[in-house]
């Protein structure tokens, strides 16, 4: 959701869009220029906040777009705004590195916050290390590539076989950055072991703590740092390990029948069309579908094979809207 401020001629009201707030005040009263000297210091902490960060409009009617206001030179200085890398509660940390620990069946969901947090090298590092498999949501796609050790792909709906055989078995699945919507989950009914444990690290509290899953808030880069530290030496049991890896041959191998070269003349299949994607994708590819065009096999079958996000167009309003916003 956008934050906005915005203005009424001839109504009295105050609205508030995630704190930014303007009184429109009285009949014929309008927005005062010198209004954005608080404004545009509150659009720009929202833009930097690592959980409310959103597009900011400022929109003022015409009349006050021609009045002119004496601002302090001050005003205009270049300014730096960080975004913080927020660390989590030690004693969440601590319940983490113990339910890893005990874990005979771990699995981490990297979602979209493991690339906001340019957390993929460190991600990276902890599942190498650990030997714990990662699965990807859509807007977390490339936080491994694809050839990773442990990167078992897309999950979900629109996700691979090895990573949903895994989702269904895991003992303790660890959510990093993601809201865990229905794509992710399959309607909540993806993570079918009874047993299992569901732990959500996330920079915002309202998402860490869905699905009643062990909260803990926070930077996904930090966290994740963090927990490598924490149970530095731990591995996952091989057996787990063993399972994962023939679960995502056997995905790789039914992969590659479906999207080879057609080996008749006549249209190709859309599994074949996504395999010519993948065969001609650099490394540093990104992939714009055509508006008729569902991402899920795309998603499922890892186009392009590579680190890089991938930017969507696609006929869903919502990530239709994405792509042109992602590109200025």
């Amino acid at each position: 959701m956008a934050d906005g401020i915005g203005v009424g001629s001839a109504l009295r009201r105050a609205r508030e869009i995630r704190g930014i707030t303007v009184e429109e005040a009285a009949r014929d009263t309008k927005l005062r220029p010198e209004q954005l000297l608080a404004a545009l210091p509150r659009a720009m902490a929202t833009l930097t906040d690592p959980a409310s960060c959103g597009p900011v409009t400022l929109a003022m009617c015409q009349d006050v777009q021609a009045e002119a206001h004496d601002f302090p030179e001050a005003f205009f200085e270049p300014a730096l705004w960080r975004s913080r890398r927020q660390p989590c509660d030690p004693a969440e940390l601590a319940e983490l590195a113990r339910l890893v620990r005990g874990a005979s069946a771990p699995l981490i969901v990297a979602g979209g916050g493991v690339l906001y947090s340019q957390a993929e090298a460190a991600l990276s590092a902890f599942a190498r290390a650990a030997r714990v498999p990662v699965c990807e949501t859509q807007a977390g796609k490339g936080a491994l590539p694809w050839d990773h050790p442990c990167a078992l792909g897309g999950v979900g709906v629109t996700g691979t076989s090895a990573a949903n055989a895994a989702a269904a078995e895991a003992d303790l699945v660890i959510g990093i950055g993601t809201r865990l919507q229905d794509f992710t989950t399959a309607s909540r009914t993806l993570f079918a072991n009874p047993a299992a444990r569901l732990v959500q690290v996330n920079v915002a509290a309202f998402d860490a703590h869905k699905h009643g899953a062990l909260a803990v808030v926070g930077d996904a880069r930090a966290v994740i740092e963090a927990l490598g530290e924490t149970v530095a030496g731990y591995r996952v049991p091989a057996a787990w390990e063993a399972r994962c890896a023939e679960a995502l041959a056997d995905w790789n191998a039914a992969a590659d029948a479906v999207t080879a070269a057609p080996a008749i003349e006549g249209p190709p299949t859309d599994a074949q069309v996504i395999g010519a994607v993948q065969r001609c994708a650099g490394e540093r590819s990104v992939v714009w579908p055509p508006p008729a065009a569902c991402p899920a096999s795309c998603t499922g079958c890892g186009v392009p094979p590579t680190a890089t996000p991938i930017t969507w167009n696609t006929a869903i309003p919502a990530w239709a809207m994405r792509s042109p916003a992602a590109l200025g």
